[in-house]
């Protein structure tokens, strides 16, 4: 195969995968739609919870990848607001139908999952639904700590909302 056909099948290959993107169904944070043909964010095979220190909001959740896990304060397992363009910031912590989330010794409080609107499996803790948050590079960071007003770190502690003493609101509006 010549050279500039094989750059022509390559165009072809992206271009017909960014349409296929391009055609994915969204929704908005709030909007009461919540249709999605997206596949599921924040896949993990492994759905162990655990505890990190991180200066100045102290011990939090974090998932299997390290990274720190936050609920959004005005929503629960029943009824899940972040859905469409907010799951590209705030990702859902999602894992396989068949498992079930287990915690390390330093985590107080209830994990069970929740069915989101996609039917994907999102962990919970205390009944909040648990995302990563898209600013948090890697591990040991909490930059989502208090964005908007409504969006937090998850404590050790048992009762999500314990910790919101320190927050770091953000006017940065997320399309949602």
């Amino acid at each position: 195969m010549r050279l500039h056909q094989r750059y022509g099948l390559t165009l072809c290959v992206v271009a017909a995968a960014a349409l296929g993107l391009a055609a994915c169904g969204t929704t908005s944070y709030g909007s009461g739609t919540t249709s999605t043909t997206r596949p599921p964010v924040g896949h993990s095979s492994s759905s162990t919870v655990g505890s990190r220190t991180i200066a100045p909001v102290g011990a939090v959740l974090i998932g299997s990848n390290g990274r720190t896990l936050y609920y959004l304060s005005t929503e629960t397992s029943t009824a899940i607001q972040c859905t469409g363009a907010c799951t590209s910031t705030w990702t859902p912590y999602v894992v396989a139908k068949a498992s079930s989330p287990t915690k390390s010794a330093s985590v107080h409080g209830s994990l069970s999952t929740t069915t989101r609107p996609n039917g994907a499996m999102q962990v919970t803790f205390n009944g909040h639904p648990v995302y990563f948050y898209a600013g948090d590079s890697g591990p040991g960071q909490a930059k989502g700590q208090g964005v908007q007003g409504t969006w937090f770190v998850l404590s050790t502690a048992s009762s999500p909302g314990a910790q919101n003493t320190t927050t770091t609101t953000t006017g940065t509006n997320y399309g949602y």
